[in-house]
């Protein structure tokens, strides 16, 4: 197969020879069209898909716990008549295989809100259960605990052997019959039953822990979570990191001492703490530790002659300064496969330290709760990650707050004793903490009522004032339970009956001063779904209350509200110097959300521009009604320009990407008031450019006119340092065709029908256009606004574009492709004068570019960015050594820098035997296939198959009938500009 390009003298020059192509012979040695990396939502960031997560995670678990809850069981009901058993199904060695297979714990009704439902309502009589476990040293295990939570009885049994019955007739030994009924029994509450006298039982290598369980005869609340621990029944967990010093927890099920091993690498330990008094509640803080060092360490617990030691495990001590990770999650606890399967993403992010904001436990935190539906479910992790956790209203408000507080060693607050009693809070309540360039403020509101609200004047607002006036970090975020602002049912709450919303209070109290101090983000859970918020004040507010409990749907729509999903997920946030990027991560391991903040504007750079043409059309089919098309994918490559948030709105973040034929700008990651828009401002060196939009329009408010009145309102806008030729007018995702006359409005489809709202009185237009005296159009703009990448359906009730891309062709903007342009941006809020004397409309402080000076309707100066495009090339030259000169790959939409960038045609022959060539195209250029009987030619067009073709897409493919033959045929490629 040869392909060509026709230069400008249309003669025909060689570019690319790959393998002969022929009727009956292999087609090999062909490239594919080059892949670039999507630098958006839609990513794994695992390694494997959520069907292997649970012996992933069962991996980590296993070093702690001989059977971890969540792990792997295999099942089988009984025989139904007469009622048996499989023989020998107790034993190691039964062959268990064709079992179904899943995680613990174990249902029989479909709604029984546990991980696996293993036998239909009506159950059967008795199920048989098997879960498998490997142990190197049998010798190791002191204390064996069997703990359980179920309805109905069970009878256990270890490698054969019955170790334990509950609520079934017969004495130890006895076969218990198919039929038998258990006495009444009802789950809710964990049991750890002992099975130390079965340790001898146990065997170096496979082992199984087999179940034979009788659920209650009325098919309802059938219900069994089974976890056999060896040693340590909580625990070993870290609490507390700071770059100097590590607090470890752990329980014991009978009173031992309390003793910790620790070293710089496993083989050398050496014993740092000691405590002889006996307590099944073992607290160990380790001082005197190494900012950002890795210690291994393992426990210890003594009783009499019988000691228990853990494996060897690690963690790392804080960073005093520097970029971290953290992850955050909220309402966690119900205990079904979703909670495991967002723990399991928890783990694999590998953060430094994770924030739970409350709601740890369902129904609430008890004591026999906690460990099922918590510290066993993130035992993995929680031995080398501190897990920080806040008090949700489901933790403390129902009932007495001690065994939440009892369970976990947090930092402290400074109030004294008198005034915590006094408005029922605790030393651990309310807190904070450091790790590296970020300062941590955890604040007790689990719900807004009985005296909890935060106030000004009450001890918890005078001390969050006073901590935050005295952290120097630059980073700052707040946690706790109750949000600030929802979409969720929990949105229109008035728990103290006051007649205001519980959110706008505590919105009212709690922003201005997250705003004086300088934090840039508040985590919140209580309604149970994800949430992203434009920036109120100036802070940026995020629900994320998927961790686990039942899902909620949205209620309505919170004016600020940026992102609703229904689903199941956990947040992670990367913090490097004065970028943070928060990825949203389901279950299932695929970011389905992105976010960004830029504390300030990048060092002065002149950044590079990347060559890609990112794929933009839609099928014209996949319109989804709401502005969307179903499919719409953000697709920019390379490099990025940070935008730096405002007061009301945010920028996201800006890819620059160009072909030898158009300019691509990309904006990911925005978010806007409804009333906003962005402005997008471009200087190009061939063109001449202004300083300020004054005198440009004719100042009259006319969308069936001169229109495009976002820019002719915009005379308090200069620039300095920067010349911009051309400006977008950009932000619906209703917009996707330049439309002079455009209104922000909102379609809402409520009770009553579809209502258009308009949410701002300016017709401010959208798309591209001169900036030059009637705000003339650019030709052969094209852009995209959507709302989510992959869209995925209507959103309803907003139309904000969270993703912006424009197509720019070079010719209009008189570039080659080798330049430095410029690029600014600013956002239009809710404000603007139509006066003839003032002509302005309010900005807010986001922007894109070097600086900006003001805000709102005042004088506000923007200095751009610089961005280079390529270096200057020789049309003639080969600089990637491909064989195909500058002009040709620039004819060919190829990247002339890129030797694996190059135009190749594939071809595969289909089961019909006809041949299919693909090759990459450029929207817009012109094709013409030739074949040939020799390598050498002559060549000949095809001029049928729809051939010649101008392409409409990124790739083109035709289909050729099959021959009849088995003659080698040699095609190759022609481009017309």
């Amino acid at each position: 197969m040869n392909c060509t390009t026709c230069g400008r003298d249309a003669t025909p020059q060689p570019v690319q020879s790959s393998a002969d192509v022929s009727t009956a012979g292999t087609l090999a040695g062909m490239a594919l069209t080059r892949l670039s990396a999507t630098p958006y939502a839609g990513r794994m960031v695992r390694g494997a898909l959520v069907t292997a997560w649970l012996f992933a995670w069962l991996a980590t678990a296993q070093e702690l716990a001989l059977v971890p809850i969540g792990s792997g069981w295999r099942w089988q009901p009984a025989s139904d008549s007469p009622g048996t058993f499989p023989e020998h199904w107790r034993e190691v060695d039964f062959d268990d295989r064709a079992w179904p297979r899943g995680p613990s714990g174990f249902t029989t009704f479909p709604w029984g809100g546990e991980a696996s439902v293993i036998a239909p309502f009506p159950a059967t009589n008795a199920l048989c259960l098997r879960g498998r476990f490997e142990l190197s040293d049998p010798a190791g295990v002191t204390w064996l605990v069997l703990r359980a939570d179920w309805s109905g009885g069970f009878v256990a049994y270890l490698n054969g052997r019955e170790i334990l019955r509950r609520n079934l007739p017969g004495n130890p030994g006895d076969p218990v019959p198919f039929g038998a009924e258990p006495t009444p029994h009802g789950a809710g509450l964990a049991e750890e039953l002992d099975c130390s006298p079965a340790v001898a039982e146990l065997r170096p290598g496979d082992n199984v822990l087999a179940l034979q369980w009788h659920p209650p005869r009325d098919g309802f609340g059938g219900r069994l979570v089974p976890e056999l621990l060896a040693n340590f029944t909580r625990g070993p967990f870290v609490q507390g990191t700071t770059p100097s010093s590590q607090t470890v927890v752990w329980r014991t099920p009978t009173p031992a001492s309390t003793e910790v091993e620790l070293g710089e690498s496993p083989e050398a330990l050496r014993a740092v703490f000691a405590d002889s008094t006996p307590t099944t509640n073992h607290v160990a803080t380790l001082t005197d530790l190494m900012p950002d060092t890795q210690y291994w360490y393992r426990v210890v617990s003594r009783d009499g002659g019988r000691v228990a030691a853990s494996p060897v495990l690690q963690f790392r001590t804080f960073k005093a300064a520097g970029p971290l990770r953290f992850v955050v999650a909220a309402d966690v606890g119900g205990g079904a496969l979703p909670q495991y399967q967002v723990a399991a993403v928890m783990r694999d992010a590998a953060p430094d330290l994770v924030l739970i904001a409350g709601d740890l436990v369902y129904p609430r935190f008890l004591d026999r709760l906690a460990d099922q539906r918590f510290f066993s479910v993130y035992r993995g992790q929680m031995t080398h990650t501190p897990f920080f956790v806040v008090a949700g209203n489901h933790d403390t408000t129902y009932g007495w707050p001690w065994e939440f507080v009892d369970a976990f060693v947090c930092p402290t607050n400074d109030t004294d004793a008198a005034t915590l009693a006094g408005e029922s809070t605790w030393p651990e309540a309310y807190y904070s903490f450091d790790c590296g360039d970020a300062h941590f403020i955890g604040l007790y509101v689990p719900i807004l009522y009985a005296g909890l609200e935060l106030r000004p004047g009450k001890a918890q607002w005078r001390w969050l004032e006073a901590d935050l006036a005295a952290s120097r970090k630059p980073w700052k975020f707040i946690f706790l339970h109750h949000p600030l602002m929802s979409s969720g049912p929990h949105g229109r709450d008035d728990y103290n009956f006051n007649n205001l919303a519980d959110m706008a209070e505590l919105a009212g109290v709690l922003l201005p001063l997250a705003r004086r101090y300088g934090v840039q983000m508040i985590f919140s859970g209580h309604d149970h779904a994800y949430e992203r918020f434009r920036p109120v004040q100036g802070v940026h507010c995020l629900v994320t209350g998927g961790g686990g409990g039942a899902l909620y749907p949205q209620a309505g729509r919170d004016p600020a509200s940026a992102q609703f999903h229904y689903r199941w997920h956990c947040v992670q946030v990367d913090v490097a110097g004065e970028s943070l990027h928060l990825r949203a991560v389901d279950g299932q391991g695929v970011v389905f959300d992105e976010m960004f903040i830029q504390r300030a504007p990048p060092p002065p750079a002149i950044h590079p521009a990347t060559w890609h043409t990112p794929v933009f059309d839609p099928e014209p089919a996949a319109a989804d009604g709401d502005g969307n098309f179903t499919g719409q994918r953000f697709d920019f490559a390379g490099s990025l320009l940070p935008a730096r948030p405002g007061e009301y709105s945010n920028p996201g973040r800006c890819w620059v990407n160009h072909d030898n034929s158009h300019l691509y700008l990309g904006f990911a990651g925005v978010m806007l008031p409804d009333d906003g828009n962005l402005f997008v401002f471009l200087e190009s060196p061939a063109l001449p450019g202004v300083t300020s939009l004054a005198g440009l329009g004719n100042g009259v408010v006319d969308p069936e006119g001169e229109g495009v009145d976002g820019l002719d309102f915009l005379e308090n806008l200069a620039f300095a340092n920067f010349r911009p030729a051309f400006a977008a007018v950009v932000g619906d995702e209703f917009a996707d065709v330049p439309a002079r006359g455009f209104w922000r409005t909102n379609i809402i489809t409520g009770a009553n029908g579809v209502t258009v709202r308009t949410n701002l009185a300016l017709p401010i237009g959208q798309g591209v256009f001169r900036l030059a005296p009637g705000f003339p159009e650019v030709p052969g703009v094209r852009l995209q606004q959507f709302n989510r990448s992959p869209q995925t359906g209507p959103v309803p009730d907003e139309q904000n574009a969270d993703f912006i891309l424009l197509v720019l062709p070079l010719a209009e903007l008189g570039l080659r492709g080798d330049e430095v342009i410029r690029l600014g941006a600013v956002v239009g809020l809710g404000g603007y004068s139509t006066n003839a004397a003032e002509q302005t409309r309010e900005l807010d402080t986001a922007f894109l570019g070097a600086r900006l000076d003001g805000q709102g309707q005042g004088p506000v100066v923007l200095e751009g960015v610089s961005v280079r495009l390529g270096e200057a090339l020789d049309p003639e030259a080969d600089p990637d050594g491909d064989g195909m000169s500058t002009g040709a790959e620039l004819l060919a939409g190829t990247d002339p820098r890129d030797p694996a960038s190059v135009l190749r045609l594939a071809a595969q022959r289909r089961p019909d035997r006809q041949l299919e060539l693909t090759w990459p195209a450029v929207p817009g250029r012109t094709y013409h296939l030739e074949v040939s009987l020799e390598p050498g030619g002559p060549f000949v067009e095809i001029t049928d198959a729809d051939l010649p073709r101008r392409a409409t897409r990124a790739q083109e493919q035709v289909v050729l009938p099959a021959e009849t033959n088995d003659t080698p045929r040699y095609f190759r490629l022609k481009l017309a500009p």
